[in-house]
């Protein structure tokens, strides 16, 4: 890049007002490759205010020129069936317009509200298909300095199993936990329950979760409590609002390939009652 170039780049940088309608010329040329001109109207999209607005504007330069100098190598010495290569390019502008369309269509009309009675719906029709595949809990977790306050009172609050004393386990962590999973209106994998966590290092998950309502665990610095509020293993039948999110997803994709074929079905029938197109089906003899 010349340095008359780089010092007008300079000074669009040091300006910060880029396009002004009254001072500025958009169509100053900055680079040409053969019968291909970029200009800087071309290139507003990649300037900012930012101090490093000349460089990145060069790079862009500079990659223009070698995209430009590519193609036309590649026109010029490719061995391709040019027929194929058009074909090939009308597919995909084709695909890349429909889609744009398609979506637009779809972001427009999509009836996306789903209600409880619709998920649950789904959920008996396909329960067979939400078959855990590991081991997921509701629970809390805290990691407490030794010197915490109400420490033994807390601890007499996880032994039983009451909604009170989960509750002010709850609290407890929330004002003093050094860290903390307060899990206990959603369902997670049990490996991320007790992940980074004294309890990672138990060796039968199934076990312990059967048997075990709380768990204390402390060493020289802090002591950790788990409550687990509820589990299910796996291979059981998954909580519906542990699939809940994943039951919407499916519900709104089905609800959107419907909307579409509709749509297409549509612009047919359109198309045919004003004879916008005719087929000329032909007769093929063996």
């Amino acid at each position: 890049m010349n340095k008359l170039l780089l010092l007008f780049l300079t000074c669009l940088t040091i300006s910060c007002t880029y396009f002004t309608k009254k001072d500025d010329d958009t169509s100053i040329l900055l680079a040409k490759v053969h019968d291909n001109y970029l200009y800087l109207k071309d290139v507003k999209h990649v300037l900012t205010n930012s101090t490093d607005s000349a460089a990145i504007l060069k790079q862009y330069i500079d990659g223009w020129v070698k995209r430009q100098l590519l193609f036309y190598e590649a026109d010029e010495k490719a061995e391709l069936d040019r027929d194929e290569l058009e074909r090939r390019v009308a597919e995909y502008r084709y695909q890349l317009l429909v889609y744009a369309y398609q979506k637009q269509y779809t972001d427009n009309n999509l009836d996306t509200v789903v209600t409880n009675e619709q998920i649950k719906h789904y959920y008996d029709e396909h329960i067979q298909n939400f078959e855990l595949k590991q081991h997921i809990v509701r629970c809390i977790y805290g990691k407490f300095s030794k010197d915490s306050p109400k420490k033994e009172e807390i601890k007499n609050a996880l032994k039983t199993d009451n909604q009170a004393d989960r509750e002010k386990f709850k609290s407890y962590c929330y004002l003093y936990a050094k860290d903390k999973k307060v899990k206990d209106t959603v369902w997670i994998p049990f490996e991320e329950a007790i992940a980074h966590t004294p309890f990672a290092a138990i060796e039968n998950p199934i076990q312990f979760l059967k048997g075990t309502k709380s768990k204390l665990q402390e060493d020289d610095e802090f002591w950790y409590a788990l409550q687990l509020i509820d589990y299910k293993i796996a291979d059981q039948v998954s909580p519906i609002a542990y699939v809940k999110e994943q039951i919407v997803a499916t519900i709104l994709n089905q609800r959107k390939i419907i909307l579409q074929q509709q749509h297409e079905d549509g612009i047919l029938a359109k198309a045919k009652k004003t004879e916008d197109y005719e087929v000329f089906y032909p007769t093929i003899t063996n």
